[in-house]
């Protein structure tokens, strides 16, 4: 399986609402004892074992798909088998929800994954990270901070769905799915 956190590259975005993908991926990186390398002349940090390969774009978030065609040859994953993580405003801050397919609803990330598989079945991990408060952008929003009650929320999430990754080995999509709903909050 493919597991690849969306996010923007540079400390400028560590630690943003957008980047929740990236430090997903950092997080289970860590709990497997995995090291990131970035490939020879790759936009793509990636990491791997025997039943996992972790990656994060470093093409920034609205492009996240062009490293998907490089990413599918060189591990030889099907699509069935990707996985994204990535923020959701849509769901309040430090839920999490898997789902096995989908629409982009305005996401960009999504939609250059999408545009560069020329499908949108793949499965996606989605971070709450709650709704911009009245005057402020969406833009300004994901690219914000946590307050310390929010990065809290956020940093028990991606604990609970690190969790779910901790095995050597990896149950079929559907009970990953189950496994991950199940610890939504």
């Amino acid at each position: 399986m493919l597991v690849l956190g969306l996010g923007n590259p540079g400390p400028g975005y560590r630690n943003t609402r957008h980047n929740v993908g990236f430090e997903a991926v950092d997080r289970i990186c860590d709990q497997r004892g995995l090291s990131w390398r970035r490939p020879l002349f790759r936009n793509v940090m990636a990491a791997g074992d025997a039943t996992l390969t972790l990656a994060k774009p470093l093409t920034y978030m609205n492009r996240s798909g062009e490293v998907i065609p490089y990413l599918v040859r060189r591990f030889a994953i099907p699509t069935g088998m990707i996985c994204l993580v990535l923020d959701n405003m849509d769901l309040p801050v430090g839920e999490i929800r898997m789902k096995t397919r989908g629409g982009d609803a305005g996401h960009n990330g999504l939609k250059s994954v999408t545009a560069a598989l020329g499908s949108s079945d793949y499965a996606r991990i989605y971070i709450g990270v709650g709704r911009p408060a009245q005057g402020t952008s969406t833009v300004d929003h994901v690219l914000g901070t946590f307050s310390p009650e929010e990065d809290d929320a956020v940093t028990a999430a991606i604990r609970r769905l690190a969790e779910v990754f901790r095995s050597a080995t990896l149950p079929p999509l559907p009970t990953l799915v189950s496994e991950v709903n199940r610890r939504r909050r």
